[in-house]
């Protein structure tokens, strides 16, 4: 049985008490904030020639959409499936499906229809962030990894599946204060609930590495940088391919 925790309740309590105070910044922000379109190219290939080739699915929202990006060959995606390859020794036949501004339940409901019948070998899941911006509640969200993991899992059954944490979104440059702290309280709730998921479902949980400076963020303040992209690639490579459950 999945239940949210005491420690996950106590969190959604202090960001419902918080949210109240910051709803006019939100209301802002959400009509100012520049839209940026999603990464231009390709959005399945090969990438390299040796045997043996693997399968690697890259699924979720604008991260993997590439959002931040002028194209898919410097998104999170791409990286990854490249550094699969180099560390692998073998081809990788990726395919991204995201869709800028999804949340979870959007994503179970509009884009697994797009995945490719043959089965993966890897399976990266990016979501989470929208799920806040979107007030998607704790229980929600929770069912929402259930059904995406259990979907997954029987269109793969061997497949290596991560999921990205839910980023510090009280780091985003392009997010004020004190609204930043305010989503900061909810994306750390939507992650400790994605971690614990994670660990009950054989998954893997990969949180998102610190980010420190503006220079971790693409140029609209929001989405990663190529420079983080490529990076924290190489981690999430070794994590895929050595994965500790």
């Amino acid at each position: 049985m999945h239940t949210i925790t005491y420690k996950e309740k106590f969190q959604a309590l202090a960001f419902w008490l918080s949210f109240p105070w910051v709803i006019p910044q939100g209301l802002w922000l959400k009509h100012t904030a520049a839209r940026f379109p999603e990464a231009e190219g390709p959005r399945e290939g090969v990438i390299g020639e040796s045997q043996p080739k693997q399968r690697f699915l890259a699924l979720g929202d604008s991260v993997i959409a590439g959002v931040g990006h002028e194209s898919t060959g410097t998104t999170l995606a791409y990286s990854l499936a490249s550094s699969l390859s180099e560390k692998s020794q073998s081809s990788i036949e990726w395919q991204l499906v995201g869709r800028s501004g999804f949340d979870s339940g959007e994503i179970i409901e509009q884009l697994l229809s797009e995945i490719a019948a043959q089965p993966f070998d890897f399976i990266f899941i990016s979501t989470g962030v929208n799920d806040v911006t979107n007030m998607v509640s704790a229980t929600r969200w929770q069912a929402n990894l259930l059904t995406l993991f259990k979907y997954l899992r029987t269109h793969s059954p061997n497949a290596v599946i991560a999921l990205c944490g839910v980023p510090p979104m009280d780091k985003f440059p392009l997010i004020p204060k004190p609204l930043n702290r305010v989503l900061g309280l909810r994306a750390s709730l939507l992650a400790s609930v994605g971690e614990r998921i994670c660990s009950q479902q054989n998954c893997i949980y990969i949180p998102v590495p610190t980010l420190l400076s503006d220079e971790s963020f693409a140029h609209d303040g929001y989405h990663p940088s190529p420079m983080v992209c490529q990076q924290w690639s190489q981690q999430l490579a070794d994590e895929l391919l050595n994965p500790i459950k």
